[in-house]
């Protein structure tokens, strides 16, 4: 006696057991790959919200420095501008200052120097040290800080102790100068009267 089988039987038979060992091992080297790249996403998200916060920070600083005022509030003392020079300020995740009581607390997370170099004064090792030879404008002769000053904010995400002791002078002794951002504006003094050229 011979059984035939039908369509019907035949679409009813499942996989083999070869075939599906070889479907879990395709999908385990699919798998092994992905969680591969998983940490290098990760870092490379990390870095992207890092550049971001950091350039908020910048932002920020730029914004108060250019609202500031260049003249000396009585004879012989600083200008509310050079008060920023070599100041140290912390932030949180989110850029957000805070108060210098929060130095290396847990929401602590980003810290920035601003500089104000004035011509002949020496530059961060963030930029290279050595002197400053200050900013020479079109029709004038020498360097002048009159009307146009270099500002220097440096930006790290270091919250080792060591670096927070003296953060003054903690950014050029980093050990990993590639953990501190430098951002290098120019900010003018608003208000200038400019002479015509005859």
């Amino acid at each position: 006696m011979y059984l035939i089988r039908t369509k019907r039987e035949s679409s009813n038979r499942g996989f083999s057991l070869v075939e599906v060992t070889l479907a879990l091992g395709i999908t385990a080297v699919a798998l092994v790959s992905l969680m591969g790249m998983l940490p290098k996403g990760l870092q490379t998200l990390q870095q992207a919200n890092d550049k971001a916060v950091m350039g908020r920070i910048h932002q920020q600083i730029l914004g108060e420095l250019q609202l500031t005022s260049w003249e000396p509030k009585s004879t012989g003392s600083k200008s509310p501008l050079e008060s920023f020079d070599k100041q140290v300020r912390f932030y949180d995740d989110q850029g957000i200052e805070l108060p210098d009581s929060d130095k290396g607390e847990f929401n602590h997370v980003y810290t920035a120097r601003i500089s104000l170099p004035k011509t002949g004064s020496q530059l961060p090792e963030s930029v290279g040290g050595g002197s400053f030879r200050g900013i020479v404008l079109p029709g004038e002769d020498s360097p002048s800080d009159d009307f146009l000053r270099l500002v220097l904010v440096e930006v790290t995400s270091n919250v080792d102790k060591s670096f927070l002791d003296s953060p003054e002078s903690g950014f050029d002794l980093l050990d990993y100068p590639n953990a501190v951002y430098t951002y290098r504006t120019m900010v003018a003094k608003m208000g200038r009267t400019y002479d015509t050229v005859p």
